[in-house]
């Protein structure tokens, strides 16, 4: 594992094999995630006799930052209607905002460039799901306007539309799997963010 470095929900760490799972991580199919935004850490440990135990690996809170147009944000998708999806901000410029509630509303014009018209918002968006969005402006009562419009943004994270636990991970541009039962469900997914 790399000395401290900055991860977001979802992101894949190390296998339980060689870690225990602390703060901020859980596990899943063998494997610790991060469950919130911060740095990466590993924290050595040792039982009564002195001798060095399995690992802890955890994800500490970064500092909370305010979110300004332009900036890149990970929000999580609260409700969906028919012309616009309303998201709450969890982290800004890969920081954790958590000292206010920043909300965001994404409409179906900002989803994506081509045929706009076109977009079904329940078929890009689900409740619960991890989005990439870029800030477009302040918008009224503390509500920012997204965007997914850019590659690198959509969903990054998904939860299964049955409302089960199990992640949905991204397999191509437009759909997400779910990790245990293999369901295929469409989505807006983000592209590489590099």
């Amino acid at each position: 594992m790399d000395a401290e470095k900055l991860v977001c929900p979802g992101e894949r760490l190390e296998s339980i094999e060689k870690y225990q799972t602390g703060e901020g991580t859980y596990a899943e199919g063998g494997f610790i995630y991060a469950s919130l935004v911060g740095l990466c850490v590993v924290e050595e440990t040792k039982n009564l006799l002195g001798e060095n135990v399995t690992p802890t690996i955890m994800v500490k809170s970064e500092t909370s930052v305010v979110p300004q147009a332009g900036d890149t944000v990970l929000a999580k998708v609260t409700a969906i209607e028919d012309r616009y999806a309303s998201l709450k901000i969890i982290s800004v410029r890969s920081r954790s905002v958590k000292s206010q509630e920043f909300l965001g509303r994404l409409k179906k014009s900002d989803v994506r460039l081509n045929d706009p018209d076109s977009v079904e918002m329940h078929k890009c968006f689900l409740p619960g799901d991890i989005v990439r969005a870029e800030i477009l402006s302040l918008g009224t009562q503390k509500s920012y306007y997204l965007s997914t419009i850019r590659q690198s943004c959509g969903v990054v994270l998904g939860r299964n539309s049955t409302g089960g636990d199990n992640f949905m991970t991204p397999i191509s541009w437009n759909h997400v799997q779910d990790s245990i039962t293999k369901v295929i469900e469409p989505r807006k997914v983000a592209g590489n963010p590099r």
